[in-house]
C-alpha cells in the first residue's frame, strides 16, 4: 500500500483513514446502543479500499509501462509479497497463538488455512469474527494475480474501453446468478466472493485508465469541481442508505469519482482535511490497523474482555499498528523496493549483452501522468 514518494498521493491516505474507521465502527458497535445503525453502514468501508487499490495499481503499472516499455510481473509479485504476505501471516500465527492460551475462541483449521491462502472468501463453514476481514484481502490478492496479466495481455489501448464492459458483466453475473441460482442453488448468495465485487476494483482501473489519456485530467479536474463534487458523494450516500436496484454497480463507479475528485483538488478544503498529518499519517498504518481490528474491536459479535474493551482495545490498536508499520512494514516494503531494483538492474545489464530486446519503437505514446501536483 505504499511505494516510493514520487507515486505518494497523500490524498488518498486521508481516505483509508476514513476507510478503515468505518470498518472498526462496523465490527465494533453492538446491536443494543442507538446508534448502531449509522455504523451498520461501515462495511462500505471496504468498498472504498477496492476503490483505492483498483485506481493506485492500474497507475503505478501504466507509469512503469511509459517509463521502461514493459510491465514486469516478477517485479510487481515481489513488491506485493513484501508489502501484504508477512503482517497478515504474523496475524493469523498471533490469533492462533491467543487461542491456544485460552483468550480467544479458537478459529478452525480450516479457517486458518483459508486465511493464510487468501481463500477466506469462498469458506462457508463454521468460522469466528477473527478472521472475517481476510474476505477481502483474498479479493484483492485475486486482483493482483489477474489484473497485470490482463492488462499485458490485451494492452492499455484496448484496456481503456474493455475495462468498463468487463466491470459492467459482473453485474450481469450477479443479476444471472441472483436470478436463476446458478452457483448457489438453494438461494444463499456470497457478497464476499471474488466473481461478486471484483468490480469495485475494476472501476478504479477504469478510471486510472482513463486519466492517463492526453487532456483527460483536466477535463476530470473540470468535472469535479466542488459543487459537482458534492452531488457525487451524495449520490454514493443515497446509494449506502436507501435501498436501490443495482446499487452494488453504483457504488463501484461512484466511489472512484468521489476519490478522484479530491485527488484532483487536493488545495480544496475536503483535500487539504484529507492530507492533514494525522490523517495521511493513519492512512498509512490503515494496513496494520485493518489487520488487527477484528481482534480488538468486536463488539458487534460478542461481549469484549480485557483488551477488546473501549479504551484498551483503540490504544492497543494503536500501538500495534505503530509497531508492525515502523518495525516490520517499513523494512519489508524497503528490502522489497532494492529486491526489485537490483531485477531491473539485472535486466539492463543482460539488454546490455544482447540477451534481451526492447520492443521497437515507444511502447506507449502517452505521456507520464502525474496524478497529484
Amino acid at each position: 500500500m505504499e511505494q516510493g514518494r514520487a507515486n505518494y498521493i497523500p490524498t488518498l491516505d486521508g481516505w483509508r483513514t476514513i476507510a478503515v474507521l468505518m470498518v472498526i465502527g462496523y465490527h465494533g458497535t453492538p446491536p443494543t446502543v442507538p446508534w448502531f445503525s449509522v455504523f451498520n453502514y461501515g462495511h462500505h468501508g471496504v468498498n472504498i479500499f477496492f476503490g483505492i487499490s483498483g485506481f493506485l495499481i492500474c497507475s503505478r503499472l501504466l507509469d512503469e509501462e511509459a517509463r521502461t516499455g514493459r510491465i514486469s510481473l516478477k517485479r510487481f509479485y515481489l513488491r506485493r509479497a513484501f508489502r501484504i504476505l508477512p503482517p497478515a501471516l504474523i496475524y493469523i500465527l498471533f490469533i492462533n497463538l491467543m487461542a491456544a492460551l485460552a483468550y480467544m475462541t479458537p478459529p478452525t483449521a480450516l479457517e486458518s488455512f483459508a486465511s493464510v491462502f487468501f481463500f477466506r472468501n469462498l469458506l462457508t463453514g463454521p468460522a469466528t469474527s477473527y478472521t472475517g476481514h481476510y474476505w477481502s484481502l483474498a479479493v484483492e490478492e485475486h486482483f493482483y494475480l489477474l489484473w497485470p496479466a490482463f492488462l499485458i495481455l490485451i494492452g492499455s489501448k484496448r484496456a481503456l474501453w474493455l475495462t468498463p464492459l468487463v466491470a459492467l458483466g459482473f453485474e450481469v453475473w450477479r443479476d444471472l446468478d441472483a436470478a436463476y441460482g446458478i452457483t448457489h442453488p438453494e438461494g444463499l448468495l456470497m457478497y464476499q466472493r471474488t466473481d461478486r465485487c471484483l468490480d469495485g476494483l475494476f472501476w478504479g482501473c477504469a478510471l486510472a485508465l482513463l486519466i492517463h489519456q492526453p487532456g483527460w485530467r483536466d477535463r476530470l479536474r473540470r468535472l469535479t469541481v466542488l459543487p459537482l463534487w458534492l452531488v457525487y458523494l451524495a449520490a454514493l450516500i443515497a446509494v449506502w442508505t436507501i435501498p436501490m436496484s443495482y446499487s452494488v454497480v453504483a457504488e463501484s463507479m461512484l466511489i472512484p469519482l468521489v476519490l478522484i475528485g479530491t485527488v484532483l483538488h487536493s488545495q480544496s478544503l475536503i483535500g487539504r482535511a484529507l492530507e492533514a498529518k494525522p490523517m495521511a499519517w493513519l492512512g498509512r498504518l490503515s494496513y496494520s490497523i485493518y489487520l488487527w481490528q477484528s481482534a480488538l474491536f468486536v463488539g458487534r459479535y460478542q461481549q469484549g474482555v480485557d483488551f477488546q474493551v473501549w479504551p484498551l482495545n483503540a490504544i492497543t490498536l494503536l500501538a500495534i499498528a505503530v509497531a508492525s508499520y515502523y518495525l516490520l512494514e517499513k523494512p519489508l516494503i524497503a528490502a522489497g523496493h532494492r529486491l526489485t531494483r537490483r531485477e531491473k538492474a539485472k535486466g539492463k545489464r543482460q539488454m546490455a549483452n544482447g540477451k534481451n530486446e526492447l520492443p521497437s519503437g515507444p511502447a506507449d505514446e502517452r505521456p507520464k501522468v502525474i496524478i497529484h501536483p
